[in-house]
């Protein structure tokens, strides 16, 4: 949806928003097109892998949408009872300024995650985290702080651990997902974040994680101190 924003009218103009972007299977498929351009804005210097994963199919990126204290299941309800923390960005959510009763200046939008080169053990799938186009990858959770060394969960075949970015397998496929994935990034000692505000914030290792975790929600009326 926000394709027309940052110059990519021509792409917005062939996405099929009635179609399963998590259907797309090779250069057959209607969503095809849009889902392996990479986009150079979506994308960090210091971390310049590019290479889309599932066959080509999905192009990732290093920023991703917060959606609060996971995990990620999919479970329909936006409101998921076993999460204690939703972010301003979820599955079946919406969400406008008016909810945002923490303060648009105290509420995290999006961060960032590291591409992990290669293949995993099913060769065509890769690591997606970062993935733009499928709700495992585009969305990343507050439970650890900023390049925590506890590990990513993530579904099974489907992660490559590298020291910068760790991860376990914690679900086998969409129906079990279990996902909590960490902002990550390759700069020394910290994350770039974007605020509701419209302000960029580079975001400390040492953050003190309820402070974190406090600025992943939009409505949770924490009182956050300087960060």
């Amino acid at each position: 949806m926000i394709l027309p924003y940052i110059e990519q009218s021509v792409l917005y103009g062939i996405t099929d928003f009635n179609i399963c972007f998590g259907c797309t299977s090779g250069p057959g498929s209607p969503s095809f097109r849009v889902t392996s351009q990479n986009l150079v804005m979506m994308k960090c210097p210091s971390n310049p892998v590019t290479d889309p994963v599932y066959d080509g199919n999905y192009a990732r990126g290093n920023y991703c949408a917060n959606t609060g204290i996971g995990p990620l299941r999919s479970n329909g309800n936006p409101f998921d009872p076993t999460r204690v923390g939703f972010g301003p960005f979820t599955m079946n959510s919406k969400t406008s300024l008016a909810n945002f009763h923490d303060g648009t200046s105290n509420t995290i939008m999006v961060s960032e995650v590291i591409n992990v080169k290669g293949v995993t053990s099913v060769a065509v799938l890769g690591d997606w985290r970062g993935v733009m186009h499928y709700p495992e990858g585009a969305l990343y959770q507050h439970d650890n702080s900023p390049n925590s060394p506890i590990p990513d969960l993530f579904r099974q075949a489907m992660c490559i651990s590298i020291r910068s970015a760790p991860c376990v397998a914690a679900s086998t496929n969409w129906l079990n997902r279990n996902i909590v994935i960490s902002a990550r990034s390759m700069h020394v000692g910290g994350v770039q974040s974007l605020l509701a505000d419209g302000s960029a914030r580079f975001v400390s290792d040492n953050i003190h994680l309820p402070t974190w975790r406090a600025l992943s929600t939009y409505d949770g009326e924490e009182v956050i101190g300087e960060f």
